[in-house]
């Protein structure tokens, strides 16, 4: 079985990197949030954008796959998010947050779909099966990875923010 995921471990790795990235970003924000004092009413609405987003970036991802490809779509959905990410301890605005949160979902779910539908062509009949496998195994890690740096760093610094937006690129 690892040598059938041989020619897709630069896409395991790449999810495996925008996976922690994004994990850490989702948890951080909640952590900033609480910090900031925000009402839950404003924590739900930053949290409903990012979902949101993430329907009309599914919604809207093969016309963009289409067009760009798969290596170019990639790049440019993880510069936006990265970028989302980056943006937010500049701004306190919670209304800002939500229209950067709108971005980072629309752009995780096209980032996802580029990597899934990538992995979807090269994989044949007899090597989908562990190939989704080790995806959705990558996929968890590093969200779970991501989660787990929120010890590591200060959540009022901009720090975490970059290694959330340089894990994602």
């Amino acid at each position: 079985m690892l040598q059938a995921l041989g020619p897709f471990r630069p896409v395991l790795l790449a999810a495996l990197f925008l996976m922690t990235g994004h994990g850490l970003t989702s948890t951080i924000l909640s952590a900033r949030l609480a910090q900031l004092g925000a009402s839950a009413q404003i924590a739900g609405l930053v949290t409903t954008a990012y979902f949101v987003g993430m329907v009309v970036g599914s919604r809207f991802g093969s016309r963009l796959l289409q067009r760009t490809g798969h290596i170019r779509g990639f790049a440019a959905t993880v510069t936006l998010a990265a970028i989302s990410v980056l943006l937010v301890p500049v701004v306190s605005d919670p209304f800002a947050w939500m229209a950067l949160r709108f971005v980072g979902g629309f752009s995780i779910a096209l980032a996802l779909l580029i990597l899934e539908s990538w992995l979807n062509i090269e994989a044949d009949n007899t090597t989908r099966g562990s190939v989704f496998g080790a995806y959705m195994v990558v996929a968890y890690v590093g969200m779970t990875g991501g989660q787990a740096l929120l010890g590591v760093f200060d959540i009022g610094s901009y720090e975490v923010f970059s290694v959330a937006a340089i894990a994602m690129m």
